[in-house]
């Protein structure tokens, strides 16, 4: 596409040089592959865009769905905090779900209870390190 507008671009150029009349019709065929190219272009920026967003981790409410039984999990959970505090306190850390119950950090303290999970990204490959 980009071959094509630069040579009607080229041929309106070189006509204009020559003193000839440069043809409305060469015009609008320059507007159009111009046209037609951002047209592309904003269809693919916005496959990529939809394909990048769908790729980032969302957390999952307990509520919509649990994660596999005893896979590690990120956890996003609130807990009751004795002492000076008294209050509950909401954090994130690993954590698993099996037979019923959360275990790991999340599934440690007072009144714990997890609102929502994610996957955990894949580790670092050995060669990821060199």
């Amino acid at each position: 596409m980009h071959d094509e507008l630069i040579k009607r671009l080229r041929i309106s150029a070189q006509l204009a040089d020559k003193g000839l009349v440069i043809t409305p019709s060469i015009c609008l065929e320059a507007a159009d592959a111009i046209e037609e190219l951002s047209r592309t272009q904003e269809q693919w920026i916005e496959q990529e865009r939809n394909a990048l967003l769908k790729s980032i981790p969302k957390w999952i409410p307990v509520t919509e769905r649990l994660p596999e039984e005893y896979k590690d999990v990120l956890c996003y959970y609130e807990y009751f905090r004795y002492g000076d505090f008294n209050c509950m306190f909401r954090t994130i850390d690993r954590g698993y779900y099996g037979d019923g119950i959360w275990g790991g950090e999340a599934g440690q303290g007072h009144k714990n209870k997890v609102l929502a999970w994610m996957p955990l990204p894949e580790p670092p490959k050995e060669e990821d390190h060199a």
